[in-house]
């Protein structure tokens, strides 16, 4: 019965084992979720990377370097450091997503919203800055 009880913990092992590595090289042959991808643009902003960030948005076309470098003045001025914010997932529908970011301004608890959508297999920012 101990040897039975044995080769079901080291199979049960095994399986988790198994199903973790899957996981891993999913994120890695999909590229990064929801979450990551916010946290990507948001480093992008506060390097003022306009590149960086049209590289995570569903409208590249649509980011305008100069909002980007306001965007990365406004971050300076406020002394704002993306490395300091929480980022979590609000909401996931399907395709779709609103990631929350949290941070202190001012001594101010604040929070925004980032729609998320999947465009292919990878997500992108729904909408930027302007």
């Amino acid at each position: 019965m101990t040897r039975r009880l044995l080769g079901i913990a080291a199979f049960l092992v095994a399986l988790g084992g198994a199903v973790w590595a899957g996981t891993i090289v999913r994120d890695q042959l999909e590229g990064p979720g929801p979450v990551e991808t916010v946290r990507i643009a948001t480093t992008a902003y506060a390097r003022g990377d306009c590149e960086g960030l049209r590289a995570v948005s569903a409208r590249p076309k649509a980011v305008e370097c100069s909002a980007v470098r306001d965007v990365q003045r406004a971050y300076r001025d406020e002394g704002l450091k993306p490395a300091e914010f929480t980022f979590d997932l609000a909401t996931q529908d399907g395709s779709t997503a609103m990631v929350r970011i949290s941070y202190v301004s001012g001594g101010q608890p604040l929070s925004e919203l980032v729609p998320v959508e999947k465009d292919g297999g990878d997500w992108r920012i729904s909408e930027v800055s302007r």
